[in-house]
């Protein structure tokens, strides 16, 4: 179908309409249903018509995934293994329909030399060690997020306090001070997560509280803030929730 399609979408003028001169009623109708085949498959597979290699080529250390229709931009560290983890799938499936065809053969002898020989030929091993996860994925890493999400609660919660006191006093503002220069280097922490799902939270931590801060205004309620300004307000008053908590503790 959708290269029925492509095919039609040949008789089209760049805007996306039929020639009037070129097409009958039926090839009209026939157009229309072809271009609603191409707005599907679009919204299956996004950004099919984009130039992933030029956008990568902007990100120097991420590549465009999947290989095979590119929808994303993501490290290295992670889209080599996931693409090795793809060919290895395709060479384990013809290396099972290989097997099977030998299943039976009369010298038993024969079927070890060709898997071997399979396997070198497909870079099967080679493949398998490329697919593996990558180490920055491992325990010690998730742990270390994990402490970056509460070191980044703890901050936040500590930031709040300081913008909460009155300004003049050396003790308040010093705590300011200390408070900004923390936001910094936890902002900056976050940043140099690699995009795993693992940095999910802390990552989105880190831009909520920024948003917090452009949106910050004391004084003014919620429902006068922006859409994101509230979902930014909600989360600073989630933070300092937890924080009252600890403190009764």
């Amino acid at each position: 179908m959708l290269a029925l399609a492509r095919h039609m979408q040949s008789y089209l003028t760049e805007d996306g309409e039929p020639p009037e001169h070129s097409l009958s009623g039926k090839e009209h109708a026939f157009a229309g249903l072809m271009r609603a085949c191409l707005s599907l498959y679009e919204a299956r597979y996004p950004g099919m018509g984009r130039d992933w290699a030029a956008d990568a080529a902007y990100h120097p250390g991420f590549l465009p995934v999947p290989q095979r229709q590119p929808a994303a931009l993501m490290a290295l560290d992670y889209a080599i293994p996931q693409e090795a983890a793809y060919l290895l799938t395709l060479a384990e499936a013809e290396f099972e329909r290989r097997r099977e065809a030998y299943a039976g053969f009369h010298d038993p002898t024969v079927w070890p030399s060709v898997a071997a020989e399979l396997r070198r030929d497909m870079r099967m091993d080679a493949l398998a060690t490329a697919a593996a996860p990558p180490r920055s994925s491992g325990p010690g890493v998730v742990a270390d997020v994990s402490g970056l999400v509460c070191d980044i609660l703890d901050g936040w919660a500590a930031w709040g306090v300081a913008i909460s006191k009155p300004e003049g006093d050396p003790e308040t503002d010093a705590a300011y001070e200390r408070a900004v220069g923390r936001w910094d280097e936890l902002l900056d922490a976050a940043e140099a997560l690699p995009a795993t799902l693992e940095s999910l939270v802390a990552k989105a931590l880190a831009i909520s509280w920024v948003e917090f801060v452009s949106e910050e205004r004391p004084m003014v309620p919620r429902s006068r803030h922006s859409f994101t300004g509230r979902i930014a307000f909600d989360i600073h008053a989630a933070v300092m929730g937890r924080a009252a908590r600890q403190a009764e503790r």
